[in-house]
């Protein structure tokens, strides 16, 4: 049975327009997110809406959902299987059998080196997508994409020792029908002198050259994304004002850009924003009309000295390795899930009413040093890290009922832990590792029946005969290393096989002498460490 005619049967019943979607899909927009899809086939969407709906409908293609850590909230994305992207490349292959330059999409390295060394492409070509890892070295003539008049996704990806595409940036093309560009390590400094971005709805240039994208200003109206972290030569962002439209700007890494982010205040749609490792603001102009923010990552902006007004709409807050003092009220962050604060060094307290914040999902105040004491934390949150941080005392735990980790590594004044943490019947990962001061554990330890991860690395107990683990079905990974024990814990070693699950065991600089007969029970067990 040929397979690839079975499953042109779908394709044959889709109308042109669908069919045009579902071969964009196949030879270039497959995993791009949905909204993306939609606004780059059609600014207005409507019409792609409707498309990809029956593209779904006849299992041409599916969704899925991704959350990625440089991404707005709940992303859904568009992919295929395998089989039908292949079957969508080869209706591409047969519009023209042996002549690639009038192809509408190509992708195939040797094709495309070939059409652009040789300077034979048409009007026909709809998109381009490189991979440089497997091109050999192209020079491009300044007239190479002056034919190209319906080109609208271009992509060169991949990793390469050296440049792979030279003259890029000596083009005489304008590249108006341009919607996607995406350039990974894109070696010029500018872009091309007439490249006019009036239809460009997606730039992505990570780990680029770019000192500046262009040296005028630009109508921008359709551009909805920006990507262009790593990019450290970058020195000048464009007008931002005239992205009336932008939803994400992520400019991480880009450490030499100076620029005072003025621009940025009328970017009410704005959803993304990624200023990580921008070191040369002291302050950032949000607008309160911001009412599209979810995603705001300012860390390591190591000048940033006070914390910008942050939209009651922001679902992440990234604030860390700044230098920041304080942290005004968060009572008005209702939709608030993530708050990292990690290695503000000179933040010395968090805002009492931290506990109102009722949809919070994730407390990082790792290497906060000069945090003494922590308000009580709301009751949603799941992740607590207070690692590294000066606290004497616990803040309430019995409340935390949704509470899976607890991290308290490197608290080197916290002396005990409270018998409450013995209520947190949710806890599945406690981390006490260098906290120095403990010398005891709560007998009510065997309480916690979900725990999966005990580390008590380095902390002063000295004798642990009655601690109680049998209780303890889920535990995977336990450490006692460098405890400083003062005789073989012999009672917990006996204990162990009733912690069936275990995987992982590290008792060096414990004492250990001998192991007990019933040690072989522990039958998933992995990794043993008894130096």
């Amino acid at each position: 049975m040929d397979i690839h005619k079975v499953l042109k049967v779908s394709y044959d019943r889709l109308n042109y327009e669908q069919q045009q979607v579902f071969l964009d899909i196949a030879c270039f927009l497959k995993g791009c997110e949905r909204d993306l899809i939609q606004v780059l086939l059609d600014p207005r969407g409507n019409t792609s809406h409707h498309n990809i709906n029956v593209l779904i409908e006849m299992s041409l293609i599916t969704t899925s959902s991704n959350i990625m850590t440089t991404s707005p909230p709940n992303v859904i994305s568009i992919t295929m299987h395998d089989l039908l992207q292949k079957m969508g490349r080869q209706i591409v292959r047969e519009e023209s059998a042996n002549n690639p330059e009038k192809h509408s999409r190509l992708w195939d390295p040797e094709d495309i080196c070939s059409v652009l060394k040789n300077n034979t492409v048409t009007g026909t070509v709809r998109s381009i997508s490189l991979d440089m890892s497997k091109a050999g070295k192209i020079h491009l003539e300044p007239e190479a994409f002056n034919e190209m008049h319906n080109l609208r996704f271009l992509e060169a990806y991949g990793f390469t020792r050296g440049v792979r595409v030279y003259g890029f940036e000596d083009l005489k093309s304008n590249f108006s029908e341009l919607r996607y560009l995406s350039w990974f390590n894109y070696p010029a400094k500018s872009l091309p002198p007439n490249f006019d971005p009036e239809n460009l709805v997606a730039l992505y240039m990570t780990y680029s050259e770019v000192k500046r994208l262009w040296t005028c200003d630009k109508n921008l109206n359709n551009l909805t994304h920006i990507d262009l972290s790593h990019s450290q030569n970058l020195l000048k962002m464009p007008n931002l004002s005239f992205c009336p439209n932008l939803e994400s700007l992520i400019l991480q890494g880009c450490t030499k850009l100076y620029v005072d982010f003025s621009s940025i205040r009328d970017l009410n749609k704005l959803v993304l924003l990624n200023l990580r490792e921008c070191k040369s603001f002291q302050s950032l102009p949000i607008n309160p009309g911001w009412r599209s923010l979810r995603k705001l990552i300012l860390s390591k902006c190591s000048n940033l000295k006070t914390v910008p007004y942050i939209p009651d709409t922001v679902e992440e807050l990234f604030l860390d390795g700044t230098a920041i003092k304080e942290l005004s009220s968060l009572k008005h962050l209702s939709s608030l899930k993530i708050l990292s604060l990690e290695n503000c060094s000179k933040l010395e307290s968090l805002p009492e009413n931290i506990g109102e914040s009722e949809n919070l999902r994730i407390v990082i105040l790792s290497n906060c040093s000069k945090i003494k004491t922590v308000p009580c934390i709301p009751s949603s949150v799941e992740e607590l890290y207070l690692d590294g941080t000066a606290i004497k005392e616990l803040p309430p735990l019995e409340h935390l009922s949704m509470l899976v980790t607890l991290s308290l590594k490197n608290c080197l004044r916290l002396e005990s832990l409270p018998e409450s943490i013995c209520e947190v019947k949710s806890l599945q990962c406690l981390y006490l590792s260098g906290s120095s001061k403990l010398d005891s554990l709560p007998n009510g330890l065997k309480n916690l029946e979900a725990l999966e991860e005990l580390e008590v690395e380095g902390i002063g107990i000295r004798d642990i005969s009655s601690l109680t683990l049998t209780c303890l079905n889920n535990l995977k990974i336990l450490s006692f290393q460098r405890c400083g024990l003062q005789k073989p814990p012999v009672s917990l070693l006996l204990q162990l096989p009733a912690c069936h699950k275990l995987e992982q065991l590290n008792l060096e600089d414990c004492c250990i002498e001998v192991l007990p007969e019933n040690f072989s029970e522990l039958r998933s067990l992995r990794f043993l460490y008894l130096g």
